[in-house]
């Protein structure tokens, strides 16, 4: 990422970033806000992304079954 200047993170790599570095919810807020994105209340991947923050469910498998259960096709 830092070796290339032209690169612009991703919203989905800004939450696997979140997830993996374990910040709760507002650090992820802030994290994905500097990255130009944020959570929706009406998208059901960015619910179910903040469900799991907010339960520090951290484990990308576990947010995966858990984006699967209602029905999201987009995975981390």
């Amino acid at each position: 990422m830092r070796s290339n200047l032209s690169y612009h993170i991703g919203k989905k790599t800004a939450i696997s970033l979140a997830l993996s570095l374990k910040l709760i919810r507002e650090e992820a807020d802030h994290l994905l806000s500097s990255a130009g994105f944020s959570l929706s209340d009406s998208e059901p991947f960015d619910l179910v992304i903040q469900f799991c923050l907010e339960r520090k469910i951290y484990d990308l498998d576990e947010v995966n079954e858990a984006l699967e259960s209602v029905g999201v096709k987009k995975y981390l």
